[in-house]
């Protein structure tokens, strides 16, 4: 289900039948807009019976070199915006970009309205946007034949650790120059990713069939033939369980009315 950053799919898991039969998959930085108060959010995100999530994302920026940023030091010193695709609020493509603009004062030019990453690749290619802030295994997969001919470059990770496998690319946090930037970065981008791929079920499902499907989640996990094609396809694992999915959940809706209103005032756009 399409529609602003999976905000559709989310709003109908919370409401589908809770029989066990309807698992949903959308992005778990939702949670965070329903905290900043967004108007179009219709569920709420402690209620959902988390399964787990397959892997914690890990966000970078990639710039197409026709842009002609090289380097985050030319991004810095660059004297007109960057202009950036993304879907909409509540979707890390558009999320990260603003967090960037508010912690680091990057010059950028959010460019919203994409029905996803592959319309964001192709807009760069043609020349309509510098590029993008999505996650790394998407990126370095699908944009693979732009990273190997230099058409495409990785400028800027957003990670709580950096890419094992980018270790050159400087990251967000550790450019941040106060502790208000680094809150933003953490609780804006670092916790939201954490849970970005976290499959769910709508309240009220049975426990017993939470505890069945959650272990078969855990199990195919661990399974030695997915873990082979996930592999082949590039694909990283790193999964976290339902509990753990609940427990940072839990833990966003515990912050502070201080950084609520400073990450409401950068994600949720003024109308």
């Amino acid at each position: 289900m399409t529609g602003a950053g999976s905000r559709v799919a989310a709003n109908y898991l919370f409401k589908a039948p809770s029989d066990g039969l309807v698992i949903g998959n959308f992005i778990g930085s939702l949670v965070l807009q329903q905290i900043m108060g967004d108007k179009g959010i219709e569920f709420d995100g402690r209620k959902f019976e988390w399964l787990g999530a397959p892997v914690q994302d890990e966000n970078v920026c990639a710039l197409t070199k026709a842009s002609g940023i090289n380097s985050i030091e030319e991004w810095f010193a660059a004297k007109k915006p960057v202009k950036l695709g993304g879907e909409a609020p509540g979707a890390n493509d558009s999320d990260v970009p603003r967090v960037l603009k508010s912690a680091l004062g990057l010059p950028v030019q959010l460019i919203e309205g994409f029905k996803g990453t592959a319309n964001i690749r192709i807009a760069a290619e043609a020349g309509e946007v510098d590029g993008g802030c999505w996650t790394w295994a998407s990126i370095r997969t699908t944009w693979a034949n732009g990273l190997e001919s230099g058409m495409v470059k990785a400028i800027v990770q957003i990670n709580a650790k950096k890419a094992d496998d980018i270790p050159n690319v400087p990251n967000a946090i550790d450019l941040a120059k106060t502790p208000e930037a680094r809150v933003l970065i953490d609780s804006g981008i670092h916790a939201p990713s954490a849970i970005l791929r976290a499959y769910a079920l709508p309240p009220g499902t049975p426990k017993n069939r939470i505890e069945l499907l959650g272990s078969a989640f855990q199990a195919t996990m661990k399974d030695p033939e997915f873990l082979a094609e996930m592999k082949k396809s590039k694909l990283e694992i790193n999964p976290l369980s339902g509990a753990e999915v609940d427990g940072i959940v839990k833990k966003l809706f515990q912050m502070d009315a201080k950084n609520i209103a400073k990450i409401r005032d950068v994600l949720v756009p003024k109308n």
